[in-house]
């Protein structure tokens, strides 16, 4: 006689479990299950087929996680929701009950309308999973069916009949640029933060702190500048894990301009490029990107790449007036691309261009508020990059430190982390100004006070901790050149003591080799 199944039900998982008889027959039936699934038995009768909204309803928060957040495909989640909750729908009342919800997924043209009329929409938080092909319509890109044919787009050879193979290469770094810019643009929260006269977020800061920290080191700590550089490359494999419109301005275009040689920068390009690859970001076009810098860099020469990333600065703008709408101001809202062209007066217009965005910023948020603070900041930042020798530069210096203090009162070691930040950096810029200017005293304690401020985040924050401690670094070296200038002899001795000893290269030099020992 076979076996018998003994169903027992369980009300509050709507799951059964199971009981065999033990002969041969079911020991050959238990060697064949998935030891890596659960055994889970469902009766006809336990199973729930929608029959109205609520018991949709009912469900709707396990759907979300699996569609929107765990991004799994249909397949998976209708498999999902019978096997363990005992729910069965076929794919098409899945397909209408996520349009009622208004679960969006793919970049669609009912979505578009919907963004457009300022419909709420639900999409995943990150990288959505690919979609389906269609019937009899291929999936690949552009790109991977010119790779297979072997021959370059036609209206490339109509266009750059002459080109040779560098400029075809730049020519594409300009397109996956839009394609990058106009795609991410869609489904990325942090476009929404132009309102606020803020940049779009990046996690690939400090990645740049590093490269300029490992320039700044003296050459007598050779063995400290490797680690700093080894850390630079590491920290380079969590900043690729972001969305690429969060992280591409940073480590595409700005980092290239602080690697100091070939040496570095072709293994830098490699590296960027492989690690895309092993995420799963081959199509993508911040790997192309990543591709062709890199066959550039091989083929031609450092000028022509940097040449191409110049004017792909000059695209970013370009582009993102053409997703936000162009306007008066744009250019300071997204911020002033300050590695792309010739500096000094040229730029002094772009520069009293941001008296404007302050004044709007002041009558809608008032003096005090974080979003007047964010502009002030970045036209500090801006003026010292593009004309620093203008002669209301210092004014403005001064009155944006008097407004952090107004938004932090009390000791500054009370202060906020991002107001001790924002006023670290604009005392080592002043310093910088001071020095130029000939007044290397007031530049000596200018970067004092940045060094004071810089530590005080490092101790309070550890979120901060690494870059605070970088900028001290910056800045001690800073201090102690221009201490030797003016013949301070025995405080540059005194500075460059605590920089041979800073326990932030101490930590980051056995983090360093732990790390080469466990790779051997």
């Amino acid at each position: 006689m076979a076996p018998q199944a003994r169903h027992m039900y369980d009300p509050q998982t709507k799951t059964c479990s199971s009981g065999m008889d033990s002969d041969a027959d079911s020991a050959g039936a238990a060697s064949a299950i998935d030891p890596g699934r659960p055994l889970v038995l469902v009766t006809r009768n336990d199973v729930v087929h929608p029959q109205s909204q609520e018991d949709w309803e009912e469900k709707k928060e396990g759907i979300r996680h699996l569609y929107l957040e765990r991004n799994l495909p249909l397949k998976e989640i209708r498999r999902i929701m019978y096997e363990e909750h005992s729910f069965s729908a076929t794919e098409r009342m899945f397909k209408r009950q996520f349009l009622k919800w208004n679960f969006r997924k793919y970049n669609t043209q009912g979505l578009r309308h919907d963004q457009h009329e300022g419909q709420p929409v639900e999409m995943p938080p990150g990288k959505t999973c690919k979609r389906p092909s269609r019937r009899g319509v291929s999936s690949r890109t552009p790109a991977q069916h010119l790779l297979r044919t072997g021959r370059p787009p036609l209206a490339l050879v109509k266009t750059m009949a002459h080109a040779n193979l560098t400029d075809r290469r730049t020519q594409e770094l300009f397109v996956n640029l839009n394609d990058l810019i106009q795609g991410g643009s869609r489904n990325h929260a942090g476009w929404d933060l132009h309102l606020r006269f803020d940049f779009l977020p990046s996690p690939a800061i400090h990645l740049l702190e590093m490269f300029e920290l490992f320039n700044r080191l003296p050459a007598t700590l050779n063995r400290q500048r490797g680690a700093v550089l080894r850390r630079a490359f590491l920290i380079l494999e969590d900043v690729i894990t972001h969305d690429p419109v969060e992280m591409f301005r940073t480590v595409v275009l700005d980092a290239p301009h602080l690697i100091p040689s070939f040496d570095i920068l072709s293994p830098y390009l490699v590296h960027f490029y492989r690690l895309l690859c092993v995420n799963k970001r081959e199509g993508e076009p911040i790997t192309r990107l990543a591709r062709l810098m890199q066959q550039i860099m091989a083929g031609a020469s450092e000028k022509e790449l940097f040449w191409g990333i110049g004017r792909m600065h000059e695209h970013c703008l370009n582009y993102y007036g053409h997703v936000l709408g162009r306007k008066s101001e744009l250019d300071q809202r997204d911020g002033v691309d300050v590695r792309c062209g010739e500096q000094g007066p040229a730029h002094r217009h772009t520069i009293e261009c941001y008296n404007g965005v302050l004044t709007d910023a002041i009558t809608q948020f008032g003096p005090a508020a974080d979003e007047v603070i964010t502009v002030e900041h970045n036209q500090v930042v801006a003026t010292a990059f593009l004309d620093a020798e203008w002669d209301g530069f210092r004014e403005l210096c001064g009155r944006h430190l008097e407004r952090l203090h107004a938004a932090d009162e009390g000791p500054m070691d009370q202060w906020k982390s991002k107001s001790l930040e924002r006023y670290a950096w604009v005392k080592y810029i002043a310093s910088k100004l001071a020095v130029k200017l000939g007044d290397a005293e007031a530049g000596v304690e200018c970067l004092k006070e940045a060094i004071r401020a810089a530590e005080y985040l490092e101790a309070q924050d550890n979120a901060w901790r690494e870059s605070a401690s970088c900028h001290v670094l910056r800045y001690q070296i800073e201090l102690e050149d221009v201490l030797r200038r003016i013949d301070r002899l025995e405080e540059a001795r005194d500075v460059q003591a605590s920089i041979t000893s800073s326990k932030y290269l101490r930590d980051l030099m056995r983090r360093d080799m732990a790390e080469n020992y466990a790779c051997r």
